[in-house]
């Protein structure tokens, strides 16, 4: 990553845990995750993790090695495969698809049809859609975090957060899974530039301090701009209510979003 001096202080300050800026260039440190799979184990850590104030993405009640113990004699209702996929907030879908979403990518060529999952239960149709594209999974395969017995317990203690290839991975699995083409329209055939405001009619719901302050302002001259490129580019605000599901957002983007 190129960086300059403005770039250099808000990596500094804010996410210096991230990057390590050497020069004119800024290197993304979390670049390895790990999975560990246990036999025998019981999870007994309740609630889910939760977030800290120190950082973004942190979990401020983190999910160490010291929550999954050696079971002192496996009980008849022991579940046979069990991933822990829980994370901050991850009923909701932006953090599902930055924690969860990426743990589950991550782990993906451990886990079978039959595995279920210690999580937090899905708030919204999203989140369930998400579970069922990435992994097959049904409600019936998610626990809520409580006591848990398993003889195979697989946890992704260290996942990067928005690492390119999980990223990428995630979401060709998700469009394959929809029966789409991963790869999509070629780029120069793509016409819509997209236009996402922070507004409730948008379905994009977001406290004020992500408003777009001049959004009515910034409109005609993205307008104004595609009209000199010449090449039959189309702006297009972003409306939720057009969609009936998340396979027709992701055929949308997928095919017609430059």
């Amino acid at each position: 990553l190129a960086v300059n001096a403005a770039h250099n202080e808000v990596l500094y300050n804010f996410i210096k845990p991230r990057f390590r800026v050497q020069g004119d260039w800024g290197y993304y440190l979390n670049q390895h995750g790990r999975n560990f799979v246990f036999a025998n184990t019981s999870y007994e850590n309740n609630p889910a993790p939760g977030w800290s104030s120190s950082c973004c993405m942190c979990e401020g009640a983190p999910a160490p090695h010291l929550q999954f113990t050696p079971a002192r004699g496996m009980p008849s209702q022991a579940e046979h495969e069990v991933m822990f996929a829980a994370s901050p907030d991850s009923h909701a879908f932006q953090h599902w698809r930055d924690r969860t979403g990426l743990m589950l990518t991550q782990a993906r060529h451990l886990i079978s049809s039959e595995t279920k999952y210690i999580t937090t239960l899905p708030r919204d149709s999203t989140v369930s859609a998400h579970w069922q594209l990435i992994v097959n999974a049904t409600a019936q395969q998610l626990i809520p975090p409580g006591v848990v017995h398993a003889w195979k317990l697989i946890f992704s203690c260290d996942t990067p957060l928005l690492h390119p290839y999980l990223v990428q991975r995630m979401s060709e699995s998700m469009l394959a899974a929809a029966g789409l083409d991963p790869r999509g329209t070629p780029w120069k055939d793509r016409k819509v530039l997209l236009l996402i405001g922070r507004k409730k009619d948008s379905g994009v719901h977001n406290s004020f301090e992500r408003h777009w302050n001049n959004y009515d302002e910034c409109k005609p001259k993205l307008e104004q701009l595609l009209q000199r490129r010449g090449q039959g580019e189309r702006l297009e605000e972003w409306d939720l209510s057009k969609f009936n599901s998340l396979q027709d957002i992701m055929k949308f983007w997928n095919t017609q979003v430059s």
